[in-house]
């Protein structure tokens, strides 16, 4: 038997349950929160330390790790901040998921399918994202997407974080 209460909710109602919102999307939202903050600090760290992250190598790295920093040294650093704000609109894209806002998930999708081909094309002129990154991107995406339905495009709507009511 399907349940038809979403369909009727009115905020307005104090005696109708609010919302709640899924653990899910909460989980989600957090790892995204962790994910691309990390992001945001490094890339800033890049964008104004690139010159000097040279030279603090390690003396044991391999070769390759030695060639990717001294790679990403000779990248602009407007380049950086480009991908800084990208990573920023992926966690407003989260915040307004968080309060159940259809909008985010769609500037969450559009910044997180630039940011595959974006860094790779800055710093390494090629467009290939890794295969990794492809997944994490595309399980995201398809993990939001299943908590969508439960979205509003309702900018006034109160927001769903009653943890304390199991009515529903």
């Amino acid at each position: 038997m399907e349940n038809y209460n979403d369909n009727y909710y009115d905020v307005n109602n104090p005696f109708e349950p609010k919302k709640r919102r899924p653990v899910l999307l909460t989980v989600l939202c957090i790892l995204t929160f962790i994910g691309s903050g990390i992001n945001v600090l490094s890339y800033t760290a890049w964008a104004l330390m690139g010159d000097t992250m040279a030279s603090m190598q390690m003396p044991f790295q391999m070769e390759q790790a030695q060639e990717m920093i001294s790679r990403m040294t000779e990248v602009a650093s407007w380049k950086y901040w480009i991908i800084v704000l990208l990573f920023l609109g992926s966690i407003f894209g989260a915040v307004m998921m968080l309060f159940m806002k259809k909008l985010g998930f769609h500037i969450y999708a559009v910044v997180q399918s630039i940011l595959l081909f974006l860094p790779s094309y800055f710093i390494f002129d090629h467009i290939v994202p890794d295969i990794f990154s492809f997944i994490v991107t595309a399980t995201f995406i398809v993990l939001y997407g299943i908590n969508y339905k439960k979205m509003s495009w309702n900018f006034n709507e109160e927001t769903p974080t009653d943890p304390t009511n199991d009515l529903q």
